[in-house]
């Protein structure tokens, strides 16, 4: 009975669906949705491959070698300053 009644609604459907006619059959596409999905994942994932390939460049025991390098400078750079006794916080609390 299920079977019937899906029959009457696709028949009384495809009467209403409107018709199309093309004059230059080179204008209609030619590539099924799937393959166009498949091609923007593909796509996708050659970027994300590209990303990973720049990462992989990068040389992470030189960049903490740097980072460390900086990070001594700035402890040094701190331990040399050196407060007038006009700015000392004590001072500014009295």
């Amino acid at each position: 009975m299920t079977f019937q009644f899906q029959e009457l609604i696709v028949g009384l459907l495809l009467d209403k669906l409107p018709t199309y006619a093309a004059r230059n059959l080179d204008r209609i596409p030619v590539v099924k949705v799937e393959e166009h999905e498949v091609f923007c994942i593909s796509k996708k994932v050659e970027v994300m491959e590209q990303k990973l390939a720049a990462l992989d460049a990068i040389n992470f025991t030189e960049l903490s070698g740097k980072i460390e390098e900086a990070v001594l400078r700035l402890a040094a750079d701190h331990n040399t300053v050196t407060f007038s006794t006009e700015l000392s916080p004590r001072r500014m609390l009295k």
